[in-house]
């Protein structure tokens, strides 16, 4: 642009995502202009300070009728048209908007329902049930209100809940069997006297299911197993060592 050129503001706007809307709107009829100013929120989110200086849109004086009457144009035909709901993904879109903007099907002739969405429309003769909290439930054979592919065809019901009860005497059962088998494999270790014995009570120990709630856990069995197995271990060690020597 040269810079003897004499620039106009054309609108102001409170934010800049308005004002590049209409900034695009001027390129595509080939009006070139620029941005000036900043919003209060852009400022504050930069570390500045807030100012009262409006997003404002310029254009070049000999472009200014032109851009004037595009932008009068536009919003005419903004309170001309009405939003229109999308056939296929039942998403609104602007008055403006061609494509929709989420699926980019093209303009339908439905229009936004004003009082109430689709979506509650459809269970409007539904019978509610008197409870709170309740889904009303709709007939499997609903005649569809658009082509929406991901639109639920009918209703799957709830599964019941399942009883989770848990056995606790069995599962104490459990832990004690199994505190009991560790405990004769640490004495089977002294009685041995091999090494290797030790892995069969640290094997049942670390597969040890967790202790029951409001069972008292058996810090006393716990303690002679680890030293039994201890014990065992040193004691195999020393015959097999006193044995290898002797040999």
């Amino acid at each position: 642009m040269p810079s003897d050129e004499r620039f106009c503001v054309l609108r102001e706007f409170g934010d800049q995502w308005s004002a590049v809307s209409v900034q695009s709107l001027l390129a595509g009829a080939e009006i070139r202009s620029h941005l000036t100013g900043t919003d209060p929120g852009t400022a504050l989110s930069m570390g500045g300070a807030p100012t009262d200086s409006l997003v404002r849109i310029q254009v070049a004086a000999k472009d200014f009728d032109r851009a004037d009457e595009l932008l009068r144009q536009h919003e005419q035909e903004l309170l001309a048209k009405e939003p229109w709901l999308c056939a296929r993904c039942d998403e609104p879109n602007e008055a403006t908007f061609e494509y929709c903007w989420n699926c980019q099907a093209s303009r339908s002739d439905i229009p936004v329902p004003k009082s109430s969405s689709s979506v509650s429309s459809a269970f409007a003769s539904a019978k509610v049930p008197n409870e709170p909290y309740s889904i009303p439930l709709t007939n499997h054979s609903r005649k569809r209100l658009s082509l929406n592919p991901y639109e639920a065809a009918e209703v799957v019901e709830s599964i019941p809940n399942r009883d989770f009860t848990i056995d606790h005497e069995a599962t104490t059962e459990a832990y004690e069997a199994a505190l009991r088998r560790a405990l004769l494999a640490s004495i089977c270790t002294i009685v041995l006297l091999t090494p290797i014995s030790c892995l069969l009570p640290l094997y049942l120990l670390a597969n040890l299911p967790p202790c029951p709630n409001g069972v008292p856990r058996r810090k006393l069995k716990l303690a002679f197993i680890w030293f039994s197995t201890l014990l065992g271990f040193l004691s195999g060690s020393f015959v097999s060592i006193w044995m290898l020597g002797a040999l």
